[in-house]
């Protein structure tokens, strides 16, 4: 973010544009697609930017020796694309594979959380693990991010799984009826 932000500032003062209104000009508005064509929901950019300005007395001089800066970002959660699969099990066990990485933040408990509350199984009946790169989460690892597009996904393979299960659809011959969701 600071390289990113001080290339803003550098592009600006070539510009000759204020940091604050080169920021506004860019923010991402009602209507607004992220890069991955998501819409933005509910974006704040120019209400945050508004309080900024007002509450830091951007426009006023500032003394001998002293400077003001901003960075700004978004943050969205819940935003983003990623795959979950159900494998039922003749053990009676869910195999759930998924494209999360896992650098710490717990997302295969989570994922056998979700999976046992909405199936009604005990958690040690629910194995969560990565699979191949069929299940790449797409929007990058985020934490609470990643817990939110994961465990949709996961929930919506429950659904749809269970949707198959009750509409007495006809069962693979091995048993792995797979349900595969993706979060947008």
């Amino acid at each position: 973010m600071f390289a990113l932000e001080s290339s803003l500032d550098m592009v600006a003062h070539e510009l000759g544009i204020d940091p604050l209104t080169i920021r506004r000009r860019n923010a991402v508005t009602e209507g607004d697609h992220d890069i991955q064509g998501s819409l933005i929901l509910e974006p704040r950019a120019h209400d945050v930017l508004d309080l900024l300005e007002r509450e830091s007395t951007w426009n006023a001089p500032l003394g001998a020796g002293r400077g003001r800066g901003l960075s700004f970002t978004l943050r969205h959660i819940g935003i983003g694309t990623t795959n979950a699969q159900l494998l039922p099990q003749r053990s009676g066990h869910i195999d759930v594979r998924t494209g999360s990485s896992e650098p710490g933040m717990g997302i295969l408990t989570v994922l056998q959380r979700v999976v046992a509350v909405e199936l009604g199984l005990p958690f040690e009946r629910v194995r969560p693990s990565r699979g191949d790169n069929r299940y790449r989460l797409r929007s990058g690892v985020g934490a609470s991010r990643t817990t939110h597009i994961s465990g949709q996904a996961a929930l919506i393979a429950c659904r749809q799984l269970r949707h198959e299960l009750e509409g007495g659809l006809p069962h693979c011959r091995s048993c792995r009826r797979s349900a595969l969701a993706r979060q947008r």
